[in-house]
């Protein structure tokens, strides 16, 4: 695919999530073993649904046919931001009992931390675990590198 039909294709995207109120968390192209694949993340204060993922895809898919740059074959492929998200620190406060990866300023080592509790000095309250033991660890917005959302398998 050529970059003029890419950059068109996330015109597209960006107006479509606009008009219906999403976030457009990122575009990006692989190559599969069945083509080019054009990945799409959207999301809605966290909580995007797959009635709204159809629906996204329903509007797109006629304008991204409507794009005469976009002549090469592709799969299109949109789904909720999951862990590609950054996730800015205030939201962490919308997201209490929810994990998190978190990246540590000072170690850049990452870790699998559930928020519990945000304190009076904005401070987040953290769970873990290390070898099967709860630990806990308190964090300001300087400490933190990055934040994904994270999943506990």
């Amino acid at each position: 695919m050529e970059e003029k039909a890419f950059e068109e294709a996330k015109r597209v995207f960006q107006k479509v999530a606009d008009e219906m109120g999403l976030e457009l968390i990122s575009v990006k192209r692989k190559n599969s073993s069945e083509g080019e694949v054009l990945e799409v993340f959207i999301d809605k204060n966290y909580s995007i649904d797959l009635k709204t993922i159809e629906e996204y895809t329903d509007k797109v898919s006629p304008l991204l046919d409507e794009v005469s740059s976009l002549t090469d074959p592709y799969l299109l492929d949109i789904s909720s931001g999951g862990d590609e998200r950054v996730i800015p620190y205030p939201d962490i406060a919308k997201l209490l009992g929810h994990y998190f990866e978190v990246k540590l300023m000072k170690s850049g080592e990452t870790l699998l931390m559930k928020a519990e509790k945000v304190d009076e000095e904005n401070r987040v309250h953290f769970v873990y675990f290390l070898k099967g033991r709860k630990k806990t660890m308190v964090l300001s917005e300087e400490d933190i590198a990055e934040i994904h959302m994270g999943y506990k398998a």
